[in-house]
């Protein structure tokens, strides 16, 4: 019986890839900024793609926006298409409350691991937890250029 015994396996360019940056994606979709009252989550409509290089990756997926409830929290998750990704320790689901009575600027994200060279996307879903309205974009005025509705969404690829 033989028994190999391997270091690091490098790929066609002689460079170990584990552990590195891949790729990182960043969208900035030009959408309206969204409301709900709603008590379960809703897509935002705001979305990252990313093809994986490697079916063995983790995808580091990111979110950066601005949220605002007059009564109490937005409550924000990240999802695989329409597949939930992501439980906060203690079985809350999302990665955060945020805007209670003041526009805060929010962020948060989670990883994941899709198994797949397939494209995927990412996209931001939310909720009301009082039934008030509860916004997600940017806190004044619609601006132009990449600080659009003031929501960013990331997906970062790292070899394993």
């Amino acid at each position: 019986m033989s028994t190999l015994k391997v270091d690091s396996i490098l790929n066609t360019a002689g460079v170990d890839n584990r552990g590195k940056v891949i790729q990182f994606i960043h969208n900035a979709n030009q959408l309206a900024r969204p409301v709900t009252t709603s008590g379960s989550f809703v897509d935002t409509g705001f979305y990252v793609k990313i093809t994986p290089k490697y079916a063995s990756s983790k995808i580091i997926v990111w979110a950066q926006f601005f949220s605002y409830s007059p009564n109490n929290y937005v409550v924000t998750e990240i999802r695989r298409d329409t597949t939930q990704i992501q439980t906060n320790p203690g079985g809350n689901v999302g990665f955060g409350y945020s805007g209670y009575q003041y526009w805060n600027n929010s962020f948060g994200g989670t990883q994941d691991e899709p198994n797949t060279t397939s494209e995927v996307t990412y996209r931001l879903y939310f909720y009301s937890n009082s039934g008030a309205n509860a916004y997600i974009g940017n806190s004044g005025t619609v601006p132009t250029g990449t600080e659009t509705q003031g929501i960013h969404l990331y997906a970062i690829e790292v070899a394993q």
